[in-house]
């Protein structure tokens, strides 16, 4: 018998309370509100929790998106990757999801998110392209298949280590089930049709059949001696699994997705008939045979390419990213606006963002452009918005939109003078690829500056302007004469920087005598030296003017074979001196670095985890990263580190706490262009009221609405001086910083002078 002390029960009641305290930390780590915005392209896969009310979606754009289709909010936002993702695996819990994703080529990754806190627990490089993958039963497994002989790996689902489980050769498998106790796997093999029970931990085989080869689009039934499938004659069939029969099969059209609907016990095909438009059929396997136990929807005017079941309803996406409520001809849908049999596809979700393509700052100004337009804010809205509490009405006075049509892939040109006009880069217009932008009127003029077409590479250097063309061909243009004051031509330029003495040239490596990535040129006398570096491909070139040092980005390859991304430091006497900073595994050839001109810190996007990383110049940290958004360039000024990110959006993060500040994002409405800064506490402010929508913005506290959320547009309050409270009150808000501690670890002993590498992070 155990006598328990009035100590020990208050420690067992704490230790009963940790479950419960630690799912309420997930769910408050939710973002309390969300910019509902739906995928910038193709969804790629898509995967339902009936028991949640859960729909994920994921895609070419590389984001993991969670919808409450109860109550049509977003949930979570995750730019999961720079790559395409290409599929979903929730695990049982609700809270983790695997996403393996691809260049579709030669890089793959599987990342493990617990999608409520927003962070990733690990990520995992696959020695070839994922074929199938899912989570076991219980969760304590994350299994996938890859193209080879020993085609099973498991991993441990909670540390994403490799266990030495099923190394026999079992041959391609592209689709596997997991048993509910998790000790065996019935795997399939499409060249040979073998259909194989294996126990997990031994590989010993226990039992083998011969199914028909070239099997696709595979799942399960309840009854889970029975497989439905799509056979190598384009058929709808019906596999037992354990004898590797085809029971029964029917013609279903042209197949482009099976779904099966484990609530309901039926198969839903999407299909398209030839010269027809798509389709979605039901089936169900009664007594040995398949059965369509309804009439097809079609959706004439809709390119359905994905779907699946939730409960009642029914999801599709199409080739723009878009999800829509399909009609179906289930149960009595469990709301009342939910199209029905005969009605069009309802617009579940779409992409409502007017991607910022380039921003430029001063003291004084914020300037965002977007493809079609100029917004500028002032410098104190920014700060007004950091101090904001409910209640508490801000207005940005001054704020500015003007028209300025230039393109999608427009870039401030690196190395321009401060000025009251702007020189844009915008390579989509090849007729007149140099603009000059009045930041005060707008107006947009095309520069007479003849440079040759195809320009890949744009750097100016005082009043030159140095143009590096596809072609080879280097150009120094005078701005205010047009006339050419040297030129050179070679092979495999990526990109060019300039400096008051020397060009800089980062290049593709070709082995050749004296040949090197990155050459350094005398415009005066036309004397080029290569420049010993460890990179066989240079990318990206960054000059820190104050200290003479050179910042290249390139790729290296080491004995293996192994590629990583590094970025190395160039100074001293003829830039003799050379150390590597950063190295990264695998090939990241977006990442650019800019450099903190008064401070001489260097600020990169060159980081595995999708955030920023800043190199102080002895050791490499962490800036808190903001995982909705992935950055794609970077540009400083006294306050802020401000981030373009591949989603189109601003991310503002503190330059002295390393914390984000705010999200802007502009929207398109059917009156042209708004915007809304987005705090990480869920406040938001919105330039115009019709914005304050729940089709716009996704509120997950039910104690909260978006009244509650909104600051509103007024004349500023008089200003007080804040008590040490409140002060408190705005720590507290920008809380949440991320700071990986074997970074700091391993660059404490780094030793600048030695030129020893600094550790990957």
């Amino acid at each position: 018998m155990k006598i328990h002390t009035k100590k020990s029960w208050l420690i067992l009641l704490a230790l009963a309370l940790v479950p419960a305290l630690f799912r309420a930390e997930r769910l408050q780590a939710q973002p309390r509100s969300l910019i509902r915005s739906g995928h910038t392209g193709e969804i790629t896969a898509m995967a339902a929790l009936p028991g949640e009310d859960l729909l994920f979606t994921a895609g070419e754009d590389g984001k993991l998106m969670v919808w409450n289709t109860r109550t049509e909010a977003l949930l979570q936002s995750i730019r999961a990757d720079r790559f395409p993702v290409q599929a979903i695996a929730p695990f049982p819990d609700g809270s983790n999801v695997a996403l393996y994703s691809s260049d579709g080529n030669r890089l793959h990754r599987i990342s493990l998110w617990n999608w409520k806190t927003g962070q990733r627990r690990y990520l995992h490089s696959p020695d070839g392209e994922v074929l199938w993958m899912e989570a076991s039963p219980r969760g304590s497994y994350l299994l996938y298949s890859v193209p080879g002989l020993r085609s099973m790996r498991i991993l441990r689902a909670s540390t994403g280590r490799r266990l030495p489980f099923l190394q026999q050769a079992t041959s391609i498998v592209s689709w596997f089930v997991t048993a509910g106790s998790e000790e065996r796997v019935m795997t399939y093999s499409p060249s040979s049709g073998n259909i194989v029970y294996r126990h997990i931990s031994s590989g010993r085989a226990e039992g083998e059949f011969e199914a028909p080869p070239g099997l696709t689009n595979l799942h399960i039934l309840s009854q889970r001696r029975f497989a439905v499938a799509e056979t190598s004659t384009g058929t709808l069939g019906v596999v037992d699994l354990l004898s590797g029969n085809l029971v029964h099969q029917t013609d279903a059209g042209v197949i482009r997705r099976v779904h099966y609907d484990s609530s309901r016990d039926e198969i839903l095909v999407l299909s398209r008939p030839s010269g027809r438009a798509p389709e979605v059929r039901r089936f169900r396997f009664h007594q040995g045979r398949l059965e369509e136990i309804s009439t097809a929807t079609r959706f004439p005017h809709h390119e359905i390419v994905n779907i699946v079941a939730l409960g009642s309803q029914l999801y599709g996406s199409d080739p723009r990213g878009r999800i829509f409520l399909l009609p179906h001809h289930g149960d009595a849908p469990h709301r009342p606006d939910s199209p029905r049999p005969g009605d069009a596809p309802q617009l579940f979700a779409e992409s409502i963002i007017e991607p910022i393509t380039t921003i430029a700052t001063s003291d004084e100004r914020l300037w965002i452009f977007t493809q079609d337009g100029l917004i500028t804010l002032p410098a104190q809205f920014l700060a007004d918005m950091r101090r904001a509490r409910a209640g508490h009405a801000i207005s940005p006075l001054g704020e500015t939109e003007l028209p300025a049509s230039l393109g999608d892939q427009a870039l401030i040109v690196p190395g321009n003078p401060d000025g009251e006009d702007l020189l844009i880069w915008t390579p989509d217009d090849s007729r007149a690829p140099l603009k000059q932008v009045n930041t005060t009127t707008g107006e947009v003029t095309a520069l007479s500056v003849r440079i040759s077409p195809g320009i890949r590479s744009v750097y100016v250097q005082g009043r030159d302007i140095l143009t590096l063309s596809r072609a080879g061909e280097l150009a120094m243009v005078n701005l205010d004469t047009g006339m050419e004051t040297f030129s050179y031509r070679g092979t495999g330029f990526q990109t060019t920087l300039g400096t008051d003495r020397d060009i800089f040239l980062g290049k593709a490596y070709t082995g050749g005598f004296l040949d090197s990535a990155l050459l350094r040129i005398d415009p005066r006398t036309g004397q080029t030296v290569p420049m010993e570096t460890e990179s066989r491909l240079i990318f990206s070139l960054t000059y820190d003017p104050r200290r003479g040092r050179l910042f290249a980005i390139g790729i290296s390859t080491d004995r293996n074979g192994d590629t990583s991304t590094v970025i190395e430091i160039f100074d001293g006497p003829n830039y003799g001196r050379r150390r590597t900073i950063l190295e990264i595994p695998g090939e990241y050839l977006d990442a650019r670095i800019t450099v903190d001109p008064l401070r001489g810190a260097v600020y990169t996007t060159l980081d595995d985890r999708g955030g920023v990383l800043r190199w102080d110049g002895s050791r490499v940290s962490e800036l808190s990263r903001n995982q909705a958004h992935m950055p794609r360039r970077l540009v400083l000024n006294d306050h802020y580190v401000f981030s373009v990110n591949w989603d189109g959006t601003l991310s503002l993060i503190s330059r002295f706490s390393e914390e984000p500040v705010l999200d802007i994002t502009v929207i398109r409405t059917a009156s042209g262009s708004a915007w809304i800064a987005q705090r990480p506490d869920g406040m938001f402010y919105a330039s115009n009221p019709i914005l304050a929508d729940s089709y716009v913005i996704s509120v997950n506290d039910s104690r909260t609405d978006l009244a509650g959320l909104m600051i509103l547009e007024e004349e500023p309050e008089e200003e007080i001086e804040e008590s040490a409270e409140e002060e408190g009150e705005e720590s507290r808000f920008e809380s949440g910083g991320f700071h990986d501690s074997l970074i700091d670890e391993e660059t404490d002993s780094y030793d600048q002078e030695s030129g020893a590498p600094a550790p990957s992070s």
